[in-house]
C-alpha cells in the first residue's frame, strides 16, 4: 500500500474481517466433535468389520476457551453456547461492564493461564502480531488440564510447534488440530506430520461457497455507510496515511 498512490487520493480503507467467520467457526466445532465423538474410532472399526462399542463424551456441560474474540471467536462462541457449552473468552482489553450472551466470562490476556486451567477445549482465534508470537508455548499447554483439546485456526506463528508436539507426545493434551503452520506448505519432513493425535488441514478451514456473496454484502453495506458519511465497517483508519 505504501507505493500504491492511495495516500494521494485520500482514500478510506477497510478490510474483509468476518467474511469467513461462519465456516471457520463450524470447522472448530466439527474438529472438537470429531475427536470427542470418536468418529475416527468408528471409521477404523468399520474398515476392519469390527463391531465394538466405544462411547464418546458430551459437549454439553463442558467448557470451551476462546483465545481472541474477534469475528471468528464470536462465531465460535455462538455455536458452542448453542450446544450447551460453558464459554470463556480471552481478549486484549476487558472491562467490568463487558457483556455477551454467548460468553460466560471474559479474561484479559494477563489472566490467560487462569482461563486455560478451566477449559476442556481451547480454540485459538487471535490475530497475528509481535505480542502473540508463540503465545501458546510449553507454559500455556501446561496450564491446560490433562486430557484437554487444542485447535488453532489463527496463524502458525502463535504456537511453539515443538511445545505442541511435546504436549501431545506426553499425553498432556489428548489431541489437537491445526489449520495453520509456521511454514506453509508444511514441509514433508516436518515432525508435525507424525505428532500423535494431531489433525492437520492445509489452511482451508474457511469455505469458498459463499465467499463472493459475503464479500459483496460487506462492500454494499460499506458503500451505504460511505454515502451516509458514517464510519465504514472494518475501517482501518480515518484516512489512508493518517
Amino acid at each position: 500500500l505504501q507505493n500504491s498512490g492511495l495516500d494521494k487520493l485520500d482514500c478510506l480503507l477497510s478490510n474483509g474481517a468476518g467474511i469467513t467467520a461462519d465456516p471457520i467457526a463450524e470447522f472448530v466445532i466439527a474438529r472438537i466433535l470429531s475427536h470427542w465423538k470418536l468418529f475416527a474410532v468408528y471409521e477404523a472399526n468399520q474398515k476392519h468389520h469390527k463391531w465394538e462399542q466405544a462411547f464418546g463424551r458430551d459437549l454439553a456441560g463442558s467448557t470451551l476457551g476462546i483465545v481472541g474474540y474477534g469475528a471468528i471467536g464470536q462465531a465460535v462462541a455462538q455455536r458452542a453456547k448453542a450446544l450447551g457449552m460453558t464459554v470463556l473468552a480471552s481478549r486484549r482489553q476487558v472491562t467490568p461492564d463487558m457483556n455477551d450472551p454467548h460468553v460466560d466470562s471474559f479474561f484479559p490476556m494477563s489472566e490467560l493461564n487462569t482461563m486455560l486451567s478451566r477449559c476442556d477445549a481451547v480454540a485459538l482465534c487471535a490475530a497475528e502480531s509481535p505480542d502473540t508470537y508463540h503465545l501458546f508455548n510449553e507454559q500455556r499447554f501446561a496450564a491446560m488440564p490433562k486430557g484437554s483439546y487444542f485447535c488453532n485456526v489463527s496463524r502458525g506463528s502463535l504456537v511453539d510447534e515443538a511445545a505442541l508436539i511435546q504436549a501431545l507426545e506426553s499425553g498432556h493434551l489428548a489431541a489437537a488440530s491445526i489449520d495453520v503452520a509456521k511454514v506453509e506448505p508444511l514441509p514433508t519432513d516436518d515432525p508435525l506430520w507424525d505428532a500423535p493425535n494431531l489433525a492437520i488441514s492445509p489452511h482451508c478451514s474457511a469455505a469458498l461457497e459463499n465467499f463472493s456473496r459475503y464479500s459483496w454484502r460487506l462492500f454494499y453495506e460499506n458503500m451505504q455507510r460511505f454515502l451516509a458519511g458514517e464510519t465504514l465497517k472494518n475501517q482501518r483508519s480515518t484516512r489512508y496515511g493518517n
